[in-house]
Order: C-alpha cells, then structure tokens, then sequence
C-alpha cells in the first residue's frame, strides 16, 4: 500500500479512536467527586417549603451545611438527615445567624407539601425552639438540580423503578458559595466535625481568637473525612513556647544579676 494512503489511514483510524473515547457515556456517574475550593451557581431557583420562588444567592448568606436528599427515599436519606439533626441539636452554635442548613431534593415529582412534611418532621428532631428560617428544603426542576449537583461533585442515577442510587454527604459552603468540605456520612455526625467544617467555611470573615485556636490544633483528615488532633503540631507550639519562656527568663534574670552587681559595686566603692 501506498505510505500515503497508509499515513491517512492511520490518522483517520487515531481521530476515530480519540472521538470514541472522549464521547459521553450513557450511565452517569454515581458517587462524589470532590470539588473543594470550587463555587457553587448562586443564580440558580429553586422552591421552597413555603411554596415561593427562591434564588440560592440570597439564601446562601452565612455558613451553610448543604445536602442532598429525596422524601420518599428509603434507603440512605433518612439516616442521613436524621444523624444530621441530632448533630445540629447538640451543636455549640446559632442556627440562623452563625449558620444554616438546606437540603435540596433531586427528585422533581416530589411536590411542596412534600417538602413541608419533610422539614416539619426534621425540625422538631432538633428543638421546639429551633428557627424555622435555619433550614430551608427546597426543590427545584431536573435542569437546576443537576447544576448544583454537578457543581458540587454529586452524582446519582434513577434505578429504573421509583427511586435513585446516590451516596450520602453534607456539604460545608461559604457565605460566597465557596464549597469548603466535604462530611461523608457513616452512621452519625460529630457535632465537632459540623462545628469545624462551620468554622472553616467562614474563613472569609473575622474570626474569634478561639476560632484560631480551634482550627490551629485541628486538622482536617480528607481519607477518614472528620476533624483529628494535630498532635505534632500542638507540641511543637507548646515547645516553641516552652523555649521563648526560658530565653525571656534568662534574659531578664541576666539583667537583674548585672544590676545586682553594679549595685553592690556602688555599695563596695
């Protein structure tokens, strides 16, 4: 054969190979993918419980714990939610001003009294007096729910009867739509690791001297996704400290050994 025609056959054969594998397949992901440090679409509408039209900007105006849910599931969303609420209601913090939550269903035949069942039954796992206004539930058309979805990295698929395949996590966003962490759910959530994944995604404002303090000894650990002790780091500070306190001894001790002896030389003459 011609090398011409062979060099064109092979080319050709390349960009085919190259096409098929950059194709979308037709069976969507399912699971999470981590986006950290990536925003999520603020300009996104959604419903609420109340039956009214939201935009997510204007919701998203403090630390928000984000996740992802439908009402009929009956598999991981309940557990989920409810290890969530017992988390909130021992949580050391203020709900509605030094964070909320909102969960979004990813399932567009569910309605809006649906969603007011839904809220109503996890708001009263926490506290009679927990703000209404604390956590919104919201629902929305196919188009924005995967926007968001996609956004943040999580992935579900219809199991081809009435429910999803999904995974389960909370997800920690800034007041700017930043997605800070991620707290993937394995039984129950240590309302540290929810008051830390808190404080982290409101690193964007002042924070308090025990903030700092907080987030100094603790690191977060992205394998077992929860908060650890930062053991070396703490001893390592404590001997910096150990150390600057002994060189300051010594140094006004030496000071006050000099002024001794002038003084006694004064004395002696």
């Amino acid at each position: 054969m011609n090398h011409k025609y062979t060099l064109i056959l092979l080319l050709a054969l390349t960009m085919a190979a190259t096409a098929i594998l950059a194709a979308p397949t037709n069976t969507p992901k399912v699971g999470i993918e981590e986006h950290l440090g990536a925003s999520i679409p603020l300009d996104l509408k959604f419903i609420n419980s109340a039956g009214d039209t939201v935009l997510l900007g204007q919701l998203i105006d403090k630390p928000t714990l984000l996740s992802f849910v439908y009402f009929k599931c009956s598999g991981i969303c309940g557990p989920l939610s409810n290890a969530l609420a017992d988390g909130i209601a021992k949580l050391k913090m203020k709900a509605g001003s030094d964070y909320q939550v909102i969960s979004v269903c990813f399932d567009p035949r569910e309605t809006t009294a649906d969603a007011a069942k839904w809220k109503k039954d996890y708001v009263e796992v926490i506290s009679d007096k927990f703000p209404q206004n604390a956590w919104h539930v919201l629902r929305g058309d196919s188009a924005n729910v995967k926007k968001l979805s996609d956004a943040i990295g999580f992935y579900y698929k219809n199991d081809g009867h009435d429910g999803f395949i999904h995974a389960g996590s909370i997800f920690a966003i800034s007041s700017t739509g930043l997605i800070s962490r991620y707290l993937n759910f394995d039984q129950n959530y240590n309302p540290f690791d929810l008051k830390m994944a808190l404080l982290e995604a409101d690193q964007n404002q002042s924070n308090p001297t025990i903030r700092t303090v907080l987030q100094y000894c603790f690191s977060y650990d992205p394998m077992g996704k929860r908060y650890v002790f930062n053991t070396t780091r703490v001893i390592a500070a404590f001997m910096l400290i150990a150390v600057g306190g002994l060189f300051t001894f010594l140094l006004i001790k030496g000071k006050k050994d000099r002024q001794n002896k002038l003084t006694e030389g004064i004395l002696h003459d």
